[in-house]
């Protein structure tokens, strides 16, 4: 099912980081910007601050100054064309994108190290909440 961004009240995820590579597990979804369900690329929240051997609980909205990135060459129109390495805060983004949902048949959202993962990772995901519904790994 999609979801507008807009509607999405709160994000987070509980890490663990336990690898002595530079690599920090994420969080990413699937986007439809346009509301039309076609695939567009993926959302994607690299966490800063994110201690080794210590659980962190990442907050992927925060107020909406979260800062994004996206997986495609550049942010789709409006506005100016930026490649989407450049980050955005998530209320820059819902308001930019005001038709932008998670994707309705494709709906992925997860949390990863790398593409595919530097030789060595060993990192865990003990939760993820979104919008108040907690998904808890652990149990």
């Amino acid at each position: 099912k999609d979801v507008k961004l807009s509607t999405i009240g709160s994000l987070k995820y509980r890490i663990y980081d336990a690898s002595p590579s530079a690599e920090t597990p994420f969080l990413h979804f699937n986007v439809d910007f346009a509301n039309n369900d076609t695939w567009q690329n993926r959302l994607v929240q690299v966490p800063t601050g994110v201690v080794a051997n210590t659980w962190t609980t990442v907050d992927a909205i925060n107020g909406g100054t979260t800062l994004w990135t996206y997986s495609g060459a550049n942010w789709p129109a409006p506005g100016v064309v930026q490649p989407g390495t450049t980050p955005k805060p998530w209320s820059q983004i819902v308001t930019e994108y005001p038709n932008a949902e998670t994707r309705s048949t494709d709906s992925f959202l997860g949390v990863r190290v790398g593409h595919p993962g530097p030789l060595g990772e060993n990192s865990f995901v003990d939760w993820i909440e979104f919008d108040g519904e907690t998904t808890d790994f652990e149990n």
